[in-house]
């Protein structure tokens, strides 16, 4: 089989020794590399042409709006909050969870597609600024706090 390009696995957990052990088993070594714990994900970001968040579960994706900031696509799976960060077919592509066949599709489609992921990234960075910047949560959560207390005194 013929690998155009790398995968970066980033982060630990219950599960990095059996991935690793399966990238080995599958003759990946030199195609996947593991980073473990990522202090300041920046410069891993900015080595990506997309970010992918296989989740079987998730709350808030800080990872995939790190991804949006820096202007990459995301392929996502719709658990939790992914579906509300990332907009599939504008700022990525979302699949179901734990079908490894429509993840390794999207992704496929975006790594042959540079014009689609510049377009996807752009639209994730305007996303997030519109939406998820600290100064745009802080303006939701005044809000919040004004639309509780008017509802108190009324």
């Amino acid at each position: 089989m013929l690998f155009r390009s790398q995968g970066i696995l980033a982060g630990d957990g219950p599960d990095a020794m059996s991935l690793r052990e399966e990238a080995r088993r599958l003759g990946l070594d030199g195609f996947v590399h593991f980073l473990g714990h990522v202090a300041e994900p920046l410069s891993v970001y900015r080595a990506l042409d997309m970010a992918v968040l296989p989740s079987l579960s998730e709350g808030m994706p800080l990872a995939a709006l790190e991804a949006m900031m820096c202007s990459l696509p995301v392929v996502g799976t719709r658990v939790g909050g992914v579906p509300e960060v990332v907009q599939d077919g504008r700022t990525g592509t979302l699949v179901p969870a734990a079908d490894a066949k429509r993840l390794a599709e999207a992704v496929t489609g975006l790594a042959d597609d540079p014009a689609l992921r510049a377009r996807y990234g752009e639209a994730g960075r305007e996303r997030v600024m519109a939406c998820f910047s600290p100064g745009r949560r802080a303006e939701h959560i005044v809000h919040l706090y004004q639309h509780l207390t008017s509802a108190v005194r009324a």
